[in-house]
């Protein structure tokens, strides 16, 4: 009775929590690995996360909407898994957006061993505060469990990523590049007394033909189970792009705070 009257007034603090919501900054790298869902044997699994904030004062008003849905499916031998993402961010001051984002992610996973597995991802994204009017990712490569234990595993992954960027506001630049995208996860869970999951991922991101044109992104979330089906998560993500779009700064950060629904 005690834990749950503790789990009731933490989740009325979280409640109280996104109405002073955080400003944030989505980033030009998309993290995926805090979407991936341990299933083992369940071949379809989902998971929505919603926030919602609309606050008026002094005539002025600020509505914020940040949504994101995730779908897995395993084959019948659960070798073969597809995931998709979908992820809409719009924020508007008096009826006007200054901030409006959005992605879609397609990735198949083909398990190759108990430690290896292969990976084909596609991806389109939109970001008109980081000065991204369209980018395009096609690429392929491994995926490596460097840890298994109970209670937490880690992954090392290296994709080659064929890119198509075209970049917003006054002077546009189209451009192909090819990348790779290395990146290191690992996820642990949390003490008894607090149950959830800690996930924190690192990508690294050169151009193949520029090495000095790289991008660093760093995300930690925590996921606190209230419910069977509902997670209160806290996320803070770090960026640094070593040649960003005109006009736009090197580095961003940001802090979210949301639920999440699982199905």
């Amino acid at each position: 009775m005690f834990i749950v009257k503790r789990r009731i007034r933490f989740l009325a603090a979280f409640v109280f929590g996104l109405s002073i919501h955080a400003t944030t900054v989505s980033g030009q790298v998309v993290n995926i690995e805090n979407r991936r869902m341990q299933t083992d044997s369940v071949r379809v699994a989902g998971q929505a996360t919603m926030l919602f904030h609309y606050t008026e004062n002094n005539s002025q008003r600020l509505l914020v909407s940040r949504n994101a849905l995730a779908l897995q499916l395993k084959s019948r031998n659960l070798r073969d898994l597809w995931l998709v993402l979908l992820n809409a961010d719009l924020s508007l001051a008096n009826g006007t957006a200054f901030s409006k984002a959005a992605f879609a992610h397609l990735r198949y996973n083909r398990k190759l061993g108990s430690q290896l597995r292969w990976e084909i991802m596609g991806q389109w994204q939109y970001n008109r505060l980081l000065g991204i009017q369209t980018r395009a990712l096609l690429g392929s490569g491994p995926r490596i469990k460097c840890v298994s234990r109970p209670g937490g595993v880690a992954y090392f992954g290296s994709i080659y990523m064929l890119e198509y960027e075209k970049t917003a506001g006054d002077l546009v630049v189209e451009r192909f590049d090819h990348r790779m995208s290395a990146y290191f996860s690992a996820s642990f869970d949390l003490p008894s007394w607090l149950p959830g999951e800690l996930v924190s991922t690192t990508y690294y991101q050169p151009r193949l033909d520029q090495f000095s044109d790289f991008r660093i992104s760093h995300e930690t979330s925590m996921e606190l189970r209230l419910t069977a089906k509902l997670k209160a998560t806290l996320r803070y993500s770090f960026l640094y792009d070593a040649a960003p779009p005109v006009g736009i700064r090197s580095r961003a950060q940001s802090f979210e705070q949301g639920l999440m629904l699982k199905f």
